[in-house]
């Protein structure tokens, strides 16, 4: 949560209205300009010299102006009204009548006065300076979000487009254009609002506004899913980036208890594995990005167990036989080819790929109890990795580097107590690194760089342990929850690390831990993110378990891994 400065919050003016672009698209040239405008041609047009003298230095524009404060990928600007387009560079000053646009996967935050503002890819917008104590941005197409704290009695920001004015007394909120040339205005933090030639309303924090093209603003309501997850471009202290979604591809939903999401390695398909109460048995949703609608059913019925080759085209999954309770592992090479399968008449749970593609590790009831065993993808070289006579190994999961593994162990029952183990990866030197009760414990996620490896559980919120035992800490802020599925980020160390914690009232919400030893904070309602290796793509869902069945909301954006700071 942002404070409140000391300093009297000034009346804010927003105009939103009328837009002629679609905001999120990808754009070849800069989108057409307000009436302040550059002379200049759009970045990449040569232009000839008209004289071979020198040109003279142009003088420093006096008055306002905001800073570009940092850039990520393409951000181009020009400081003044008749300026060229030129690189963003931190530092560089942008007066009246200059502009900023970011491009497909870019992003800048500006500081103006005390405020900052963060620029949403495919944005652009024109700075200006109407009145003396008044700083305006001319929204084009895009997002904004602004953080406003400090402004003097009297100061004013203002987002400007076409059509209506909104009034912010507070110092948190973003305003975002529409395809159908409309735009929407929500508030973290203070009371927007927000008038049209037709109508005012007042937007609470929390809620959210629409403005159709040439009509009255909607009704506020709560800050829609998809909204929210925009909002991790700004969401963290000075508009951070926590979790960068932008740009919503597809949506699509369904009902029954899921057991597995992904993306394929380079973001072009996205997977889901679920439990269809109706038929009982395992139905899969698979989503080409390319495709306007996900297909539903290509694995057999009652497959499961599904994963992607995280070095490869393939993938593997499992096929249930309930006559026998047999679960033949089956690999395939590549998205279109016929799979093989195996298995023995043994039952296996769900294999993982190790890192490189080469081995599957999964347990087996070929001893009893059942035991942890690793294979190559068509079965060969099957391995034996524990020799328990009591109780059960369940989640597992490989290093980032593939030479270790980490496993959850209950001595005496899959419900019972359980502890964090470790060993190499051929199964040698095991050894318990974290004992403290993890009821139900969960998959254990090993931190990009391998420094922590983060599990949870039943009402033992989520634990972070090195991987010798050397150190271990409870996340502040998920004590005694039930908290699942830890996923860490992309960036080279992991953080922020993103969790699952389910409410009083059985509703999953998404938790993250900013930095190591830092308090958890509440991003919304639903789960994830689910991200693609390369991070091109994020999934997010929400799952509502308070009718008689379980629905399921699938949301996926596009995504950029260099834009965490």
């Amino acid at each position: 949560m942002i404070s409140r400065s000391s300093k009297q919050i000034g009346l804010i003016v927003i105009l939103v209205g009328v837009l002629a672009a679609c905001g999120g698209g990808t754009s070849t040239e800069p989108p057409p300009t307000s009436p302040i405008t550059s002379t200049a041609p759009p970045p990449g047009t040569a232009v000839l010299p008209t004289a071979t003298t020198p040109p003279t230095p142009a003088a420093t524009p006096e008055g306002p102006q905001a800073t570009v404060v940092d850039t990520v990928n393409e951000v181009d600007a020009h400081p003044v009204a008749a300026g060229e387009w030129q690189d963003a560079q931190a530092g560089m000053g942008i007066y009246v009548g200059g502009q900023v646009w970011a491009q497909e996967a870019s992003t800048a935050r500006l500081q103006a006065g005390d405020g900052l503002v963060r620029v949403a890819p495919n944005s652009i917008f024109t700075f200006g300076h109407p009145e003396p104590d008044t700083l305006q941005f001319n929204l084009q197409e895009g997002q904004l979000w602004l953080d406003v704290e400090g402004l003097e009695e009297g100061e004013s920001i203002e987002v400007e487009t076409p059509g209506a004015v909104t009034s912010v007394r507070g110092t948190r909120f973003s305003v975002r254009t529409t395809p159908d040339g409309g735009a929407i205005i929500s508030s973290q933090v203070g009371t927007v609002t927000v008038a049209a030639e037709t109508g005012v309303v007042s937007v609470t924090p929390g809620l959210q506004t629409t403005v159709p093209a040439g009509e009255r603003p909607g009704h506020p309501v709560p800050i829609s899913f998809e909204e929210q997850a925009l909002w991790g471009m700004a969401a963290g202290p000075h508009l951070g980036v926590v979790l960068p979604a932008f740009s919503m591809t597809t949506m699509f939903s369904y009902t029954g208890y899921s057991s597995y999401w992904g993306w394929s390695p380079g973001g072009e398909y996205f997977v889901i594995i679920y439990y269809d109460t109706s038929r009982e048995g395992y139905l899969n949703y698979f989503c080409a990005i390319s495709a306007t609608m996900p297909v539903t059913d290509f694995l057999p019925f009652e497959a499961g167990g599904f994963s992607f080759n995280p070095a490869g085209e393939g993938y593997v999954y499992l096929q249930y036989d309930r006559a026998t309770f047999q679960t033949d592992i089956c690999v395939a090479d590549a998205i279109d080819a016929p799979p093989q399968c195996w298995g023995e008449g043994y039952y296996h749970d769900r294999p993982y790929w190790s890192p490189d593609g080469e081995w599957l590790l999964f347990s087996s009831n070929r001893t009893v109890p059942e035991n942890l065993f690793k294979s190559r993808p068509d079965g060969s070289e099957l391995i034996q990795l524990t020799f328990e006579t009591t109780g059960t190994n369940s989640e597992k999961s490989w290093s980032p580097d593939g030479d270790r593994i980490a496993y959850v162990r209950a001595p005496s029952t899959s419900w019972g107590p359980s502890q964090l183990w470790t060993m190499e990866a051929d199964g040698s030197n095991p050894q318990m690194i974290f004992a403290e009760p993890l009821w139900g414990g969960t998959h254990p996620a090993w931190s990009p760089d391998g420094s922590w490896i983060a599990v949870t559980g039943f009402d033992t919120g989520v634990w972070l342990v090195r991987p010798d035992g050397s150190e271990a800490y409870l996340v502040p802020g998920s004590e005694s929850r039930d908290c699942q599925d830890p996923v860490w980020s992309l960036t080279d160390d992991g953080w922020p690390l993103f969790y699952t914690g389910i409410a009083e009232e059985n509703r999953p919400e998404l938790w993250y831990a900013p930095q190591e030893g830092a308090e958890a904070i509440f991003f919304s309602y639903g789960w994830g993110p689910i991200w693609a290796a390369d991070g091109s793509r994020v999934a997010l869902g929400l799952t509502d378990y308070s009718g008689r069945d379980t629905d399921n909301e699938i949301y996926l954006f596009h995504s950029e891994a260099s834009f965490w700071r």
